[in-house]
């Protein structure tokens, strides 16, 4: 009897620490962008190689405090080139007034609106460099203070229309260098509301608008766009058809006018050239015969100063 009471204490001795991880943190405080000051946090020491999501449970925390500080005062969570596979379980139980959630080259496979949903003051949740490939319905629905999100490189093949719908505050959103979006907004709620539309368009199997209202004054709007084009189109063709008749009635009365006006005006045009060529070529012989009358003028001048002073140099001589 005490063998089987022995084995069975052992057993839940080592399934206990199967699944249940320490978080060894170094506390320190470090500047949040978001936040806009210096924020208490832990900075994960030791990776915790999670095997699934059922075994992720973090029953103790390691660590120095120091000023007189407590889990009660940590407000970020960083964890960066750190094993996790799965998002560690009980974690608000240590540290329930989180307001960053930073992990990158975690290997998070998947994230659940569970897992976040203990953390209704988050500012920042900033899962870079993960696995990631679906961002779930209502994952935020608990989050609504979120101001940035990032799933920047992660491996994201679908996200879900509605995910980002109740988060009014955001400013920064990261989505780029993954499967089915590569696009990023920093500090502009205009910007991240471009993203959002973008990713429902791209990553999503629902119509980027949800609002009935809108898409039946799209649709009837696009409806009176065709109608007005339609019968702009056979305004046109029935005002073709119709020269096409008159054309075709008048076409032998004025074939012989138009022959000759056109021939007309050929032999107008003809007149033009000939009279314009003559223009030119007058032109050209008046400027021709006028350097011709300066070069001579200037060659006799240069000859007779030439002479001149041959002259002035023989009587110079006799």
């Amino acid at each position: 009897m005490k063998l089987y009471i022995f084995i069975i204490l052992m057993s839940i001795q080592l399934f206990g620490q199967l699944y249940s991880f320490n978080i060894d943190c170094d506390f320190n405080s470090n500047w949040d962008y978001m936040i806009v000051h210096k924020i208490y946090r832990c900075e994960l020491e030791n990776n915790l190689d999670i095997t699934s999501p059922d075994s992720a449970a973090i029953t103790s925390v390691t660590g120095y405090h120091y000023n007189w500080k407590s889990n009660d005062d940590v407000v970020g969570f960083d964890s960066r080139h750190k094993t996790m596979n799965y998002f560690p379980q009980g974690l608000d139980k240590y540290f329930g007034n989180l307001k960053s959630i930073v992990i990158y080259y975690g290997r998070i496979k998947e994230i659940h609106q569970s897992d976040l949903k203990p953390f209704p003051n988050l500012v920042n949740f900033y899962l870079d460099n993960n696995d990631i490939e679906i961002v779930e319905a209502g994952l935020f629905d608990y989050n609504p203070n979120l101001q940035g999100v990032s799933f920047l490189e992660n491996k994201v093949t679908k996200i879900d229309a509605s995910v980002f719908d109740n988060l009014h505050q955001l400013q920064n959103i990261w989505l780029g260098k993954n499967l089915c979006i590569n696009l990023d907004s920093t500090d502009s709620a205009a910007g991240a509301k471009n993203v959002i539309k973008q990713a429902k368009a791209l990553c999503s199997d629902e119509p980027p608008e949800k609002d009935s209202k809108s898409c039946i004054d799209r649709c009837a709007f696009q409806y009176s766009v065709t109608d007005s084009l339609t019968s702009g189109f056979k305004n046109i063709k029935t005002s073709v058809d119709d020269l096409h008749a008159s054309f075709g009635e008048h076409k032998a009365s004025e074939s012989g006018k138009c022959q000759i006006n056109f021939n007309d005006k050929i032999e107008n045009l003809e007149e033009r050239i000939d009279a314009g060529q003559s223009s030119i070529l007058s032109s050209v012989d008046e400027k021709i015969n006028a350097v011709e009358s300066r070069l001579v003028v200037k060659i006799e001048e240069i000859l007779e100063e030439k002479l001149k002073k041959v002259f002035d140099a023989l009587n110079a001589t006799h």
